[in-house]
């Protein structure tokens, strides 16, 4: 390249709109890496417990629990439900909702102190979470998934959230105070944009930029609106 061509504007033109393409689509491909990642978590399922020798259903646990096995269905969804037998009969039903990639097994671990003091304990998986199918929407569409649960117990229940699951529990004690009787909250945020900050940092993913916008994508896709 000579002179008079390092002189000429539209050379410097050239090579500015050529670095703010290339900007674009680093911007775009890492925008949709991380919507991907926390629309679609690792799923914890019945292998990811046996794999790592822990629980993998309420049978298994060290004192085995009896439970039943139903499905219910919410827009185009079917979520499996582990119906587990509590130690007190005349104790409220305990709905338990996981965090953000976690799942029924992941959730065993409680069920003995939450047993303790209830007549049932219901625990099942988040969508894009476990064995259900479609994608996580860090809350945008969980509490209306949860209101269909609580709908077909039929009864008022005590909800005990984790993490993103406080989250959508208390949203959905919200709005549907008469179904509800109390909560319980473990490590609660504010935002799902919380546990999502923490996941990219752990994997030592940028984050800057990126997580606002993918995070605008999920709100508005879920209908919940930019967060």
């Amino acid at each position: 390249m000579n002179t008079q061509t390092l002189l000429d504007p539209a050379t410097w033109l050239g090579l500015g709109v050529l670095l703010a393409a290339g900007l674009m689509v680093y911007l775009f491909t890492l925008t949709f890496v991380t919507y991907r990642r926390l629309t679609h978590p690792p799923r914890r399922t019945y292998a990811w417990a046996v794999a790592r020798g822990v629980p993998g259903d309420p049978s298994e646990l060290a004192e085995p629990r009896e439970h039943g096995v139903w499905t219910f269905a919410r827009a185009g969804l079917a979520f499996d439900v582990w119906d587990i037998t509590g130690d007190d009969p005349e104790g409220p039903i305990v709905v338990a909702t996981h965090g953000w990639g976690g799942s029924r097994p992941e959730m065993l671990a409680r069920v003995p102190a939450l047993a303790a003091a209830a007549s049932r304990v219901v625990l099942w998986d988040m969508p894009g979470c476990g064995e259900t199918p479609g994608a996580s929407t860090l809350g945008g569409r969980e509490p209306l998934d949860l209101l269909a649960l609580i709908g077909v117990i039929d009864k008022p229940v005590v909800l005990f959230g984790h993490s993103l699951g406080a989250e959508v529990s208390l949203r959905a004690a919200h709005a549907s105070p008469d179904g509800v009787r109390g909560l319980i909250l473990e490590a609660p945020h504010r935002r799902g944009v919380t546990p999502a900050r923490s996941l990219l940092r752990g994997a030592q993913f940028p984050a800057l930029v990126n997580l606002p916008i993918a995070m605008g994508l999920v709100g508005l896709l879920s209908g919940r609106g930019v967060r």
